[in-house]
């Protein structure tokens, strides 16, 4: 499948914008100065789809052909992972000021935050400049949602961390289960965020396995639910192992 209403975006080797464009459709080529060198990057994203990230050498100059290949998140159940839904309980926001530690930051406020809206709050955000250098930087870290008979679930890729707005609010909180690939998922500089939490015994055999499902994992292995997620982006996937 095609690209279409996406935003585009390629870094010079040192981490600079040589080019970022939104509402770009394939096919599209971007002109490289003559003289470049080294390791670019490209980054196509678009709310709703699968990142497409990649590293070129631009070999002094010339034209780059952007990849195409550019296909729909789904939940497991085939429902899209992106609705398009706003709140104002949800601000995400990124820092992409060193590209060896980037962060995306979703700031809830005071209230539940649905888990529906934090999603896609996050893939709107992902087509800014910043969003798309914060794919780069971390070879497209995505947040996966997946309503399942044991829950709603938020599995956050790494450098995402949830956090109160400034001030701290008493009822600030996600109603999902969050699990985060770094094993952190609350910034916790201006207080807590409160989020569903189980341990691995909480589920049935059948639900854990859609759980795993979710995750695109490998079901045999038996790392627990706490586990750390071992990251997989370059294929787009979290990696999970839960135990049976």
């Amino acid at each position: 499948m095609a690209f279409t209403n996406s935003s585009t975006l390629i870094l010079n080797d040192s981490d600079v914008t040589h080019d970022y464009q939104t509402s770009q459709s394939s096919p599209l080529s971007v002109n490289i100065p003559s003289g470049a060198s080294g390791t670019w990057e490209y980054v196509v994203s678009r709310a709703g789809y699968e990142q497409i990230n990649g590293e070129f050498n631009p070999s002094g100059g010339g034209t780059f052909n952007f990849p195409i290949s550019q296909t729909q998140r789904l939940q497991p159940n085939g429902d899209p992972m992106y609705t398009g839904t706003t709140s104002s309980l949800v601000a995400v926001s990124f820092d992409v000021s060193d590209p060896g530690d980037p962060f995306c930051y979703i700031d809830i406020g005071d209230g539940q935050a649905d888990a529906q809206a934090v999603i896609d709050e996050i893939e709107d955000a992902l087509e800014t400049e910043d969003g798309c250098k914060f794919l780069a930087f971390t070879d497209g870290s995505q947040v996966t949602f997946a309503n399942l008979s044991a829950g709603t679930f938020l599995f956050m890729g790494t450098k995402y961390r949830l956090r109160a707005l400034a001030g701290g609010q008493a009822n600030t909180a996600v109603g999902a289960f969050v699990i985060s690939t770094d094993g952190t998922p609350v910034d916790g500089s201006n207080g807590s965020v409160a989020f569903l939490s189980a341990n691995n015994t909480d589920w049935t055999d059948e639900e854990r396995e859609q759980i795993r499902d979710a995750m695109g994992v490998d079901g045999t292995k038996t790392t627990s639910v706490g586990g750390v997620l071992q990251d997989t982006y370059k294929e787009a996937k979290l990696a999970k192992s839960l135990s049976a």
